[in-house]
């Protein structure tokens, strides 16, 4: 059973990425073939930047960089950081959703053959059509909602969760309360004319499923809910033309992993790691039809099998899954990503930089080093922990810049996105001491320092020898004192 807060976090954060598959998937859109892709503009106008920002949550504490990430048949993200003015392009056929990456999210639908303007108003972004017209609440439905949400309760119910029947019915209850709550606010604004029908559609299915989402991470399936269970039945869920938005595919997972499978999302954690993929996948075809929902759920299989099974393992399977997808183009993206880490050696271990073409194994980097003391920082985007240290890591990159040391961050990331864009977001882009593991399931990294969790911290002397094979953590004062004690 989750204890949320922090690990609730995660899991939205995790699958958030877990369901952005960067591939194509297939969709029903005939009255789009043969016609001319349409475009959707933004224009950018922020008068003040969007600076690094500083995110909390319990003990999670780590910085990113504002962005807007959004689904066409990509997934794609625009960096906000540095943009004051810009003009972006995005081709699609149909509307998306501009996530903008704040707590609470806030979130702009646009639709093709439109013109929109991004504004940043006193660190509150702010979006409206140039070339159509909008009911008031069109674009600050989210934003709007929550104000209205937290007007009307001050109880915050996500961080407890309980193996107790009475007190899970009790917490789904007043869960129950903040959906009818935003329907209500969604219901009076429509009957005012205040929100465009479209909107008012869209908005109605997307705080169902966020609901929905919710229930799932906190795992009320433990007592009979009949309501709960007719929400979740397959033709209510089943919403293909929702299939290139975030909060749907978050859903999803979860309703695969969370509701049919009867067990808790793939978090990152070990004890999460006991996948039945044959189960999982004889479920999918089971519950879904040939379309985009299941394309989707088979490649989003796909990957989180890659986090727990071995290259020559994975291979197997992957062709199972493969000969299912529907979509040749969605086969052609797997193979074309995949064929780099199911090809790599585990001879040896062999690291890659932000550039992708800098390939170096692991002990040629260390006879690179010789003469210098070289603290290793094992990481991976998904870990809270890991990227909660960076800002005390960079201090300590500061005080003894210059010095006979080197901080070395390798990552342990399966996604080499995922790991640029924490990159970016932890400012260590381009420092010239950051690698990536290639293959890591496969890789004997792992089995050579008896990797069990993360963060991990190695040190090794001026002779390329490992000193410590569990160095302290940049957390607490030993590390500096070890430092200047060694040098």
């Amino acid at each position: 059973m989750f204890k949320i807060s922090a690990t609730l976090f995660s899991c939205i954060l995790f699958f958030s990425v877990c369901s952005q598959t960067g591939s194509k998937l297939s969709m029903n859109k005939n009255d789009s073939i043969n016609q001319t892709p349409k475009k959707i503009v933004l224009i950018f106008d922020l008068t003040n930047s969007l600076g690094t920002k500083n995110f909390t949550e319990g003990k999670v504490s780590f910085k990113y960089t504002p962005k807007l990430s959004y689904i066409n048949e990509y997934y794609s993200e625009i960096f906000l950081g540095s943009k004051k003015s810009d003009t972006v392009t995005i081709i699609s056929d149909f509307d998306i959703l501009l996530k903008f990456s704040s707590i609470p999210a806030y979130d702009f639908l646009i639709s093709p053959t439109d013109t929109f303007i991004i504004e940043n108003k006193e660190d509150v972004l702010t979006c409206r059509s140039l070339t159509k017209k909008s009911e008031r609440y069109d674009f600050v439905f989210s934003q709007e909602v929550e104000h209205y949400i937290i007007n009307k309760t001050s109880n915050k119910i996500f961080n407890v969760t309980s193996n107790n029947i009475k007190e899970n019915e009790k917490l789904f209850n007043q869960l129950k309360l903040q959906y009818t709550q935003r329907k209500f606010f969604l219901d009076s604004i429509y009957q005012k004319n205040q929100i465009s029908a479209k909107y008012f559609e869209f908005y109605k299915e997307k705080i169902k499923f966020d609901f929905l989402s919710l229930c799932l991470l906190k795992e009320f399936r433990l007592f009979s809910n009949t309501e709960l269970q007719y929400l979740l039945t397959a033709a209510a869920i089943r919403r293909d033309s929702l299939i290139y938005h975030h909060f749907y595919q978050s859903f999803l997972s979860h309703y695969l992993y969370s509701y049919t499978l009867n067990r808790p999302p793939f978090n990152g954690k070990k004890e999460s790691t006991a996948v039945n993929y044959a189960q999982a996948f004889d479920t999918i075809i089971k519950l879904f039809d040939k379309g985009a929902i299941r394309d989707f759920l088979l490649v989003n299989e796909l990957k989180i099998s890659k986090e727990n099974l071995a290259a020559k393992e994975l291979g197997l399977y992957s062709k199972t899954i493969i000969a299912s997808i529907g979509n040749i183009e969605v086969v052609e993206e797997i193979r074309k990503v995949d064929s780099i880490k199911l090809n790599s050696t585990n001879k040896k271990i062999i690291l890659t930089g932000v550039k992708n073409d800098d390939e170096v194994a692991f002990t040629e980097l260390l006879e690179r080093y010789k003469g210098n003391w070289v603290y290793v920082d094992i990481w991976a985007s998904w870990c809270a922990p890991c990227r909660r240290v960076f800002p005390k890591l960079q201090k300590l990159k500061n005080q003894f810049n210059g010095s006979k040391v080197i901080f070395l961050h390798i990552s342990i990331d399966t996604e080499f996105d995922d790991w640029k864009s924490a990159c970016k977001e932890e400012g260590i882009i381009d420092y010239k001491h950051n690698f990536i593991l290639l293959d890591s399931k496969a890789s004997s990294f792992k089995k050579l320092f008896n990797l069990q969790a993360i963060p991990r911290y190695l040190l090794y002397n001026k002779d390329g020898k490992l000193e410590k094979n569990t160095a302290p953590s940049p957390e607490g004062k030993e590390l500096n004192l070890l430092l200047k004690q060694i040098l």
